[in-house]
This record gives structure tokens, sequence and C-alpha cells, in this order.
């Protein structure tokens, strides 16, 4: 049985296939790339850059993936990217430390 490049969350694009990351908001790992590149360093702040947020949390560890791979490449650091996954572990978990963070202010 032969699955097609859409069910396994791939649509076509100018330039290319896409990889969905976020199907609750449209997030693709090119939408993910472009944050990284403007220099996000949070899986919070790849979602601030598409003007989004965690909906159901199955993309987080997407994202998280996607932020460890960059920073590997440019700082491979592993307290970074222990940080990273503490980090988006608790998103995933609907527990944003940085919502509280700046609640508290």
């Amino acid at each position: 049985m032969s699955l097609s490049l859409a069910s396994q969350g791939y649509s076509r694009m100018e330039g290319g296939l896409q990889m969905i990351i976020c199907s609750c908001n449209g997030l693709s790992d090119r939408d993910v790339q472009a944050a990284i590149q403007a220099g996000v360093v949070k899986v919070s702040e790849v979602y601030s850059a598409r003007k989004c947020q965690v909906k159901c949390g199955n993309c987080v560890k997407g994202v998280a993936c996607l932020l460890k791979e960059a920073r590997r490449k440019t700082c491979p650091c592993p307290t970074t990217m222990a940080i990273e996954q503490g980090m988006a572990a608790q998103i995933a978990n609907g527990d944003d430390p940085i919502q509280k963070k700046e609640a508290s202010l």
C-alpha cells in the first residue's frame, strides 16, 4: 500500500514540498526555519513569530526538534539543549514558563 504525500503531512508549495508541523495553525517546516533564521531560540518564540499559539500541543515536539537541530549546527551546547527540551515539555503540558514569568511582572 502506497501512502500519498498529503497523507504523510506534506503539501506542495512553490519551490517544492513543505512539511506541515502544526495543522491547528498551518505551521510548516519552512515557517519554523524562517523563524529560526530570524533569530528565535525558544519554542514559544516560533509561535509568536507566526502570531499564533500552541493549541493541541502535538506539534511542540516537532518544533523543538527543528530548533534543536538548528542549534546543534550553530552551538552544540548540551546544557542549552537540555533547557530547551525541558521548556518544550512544559509547554506541551500546558505549563508555559514564559507566560508565567510575564504574568508575574
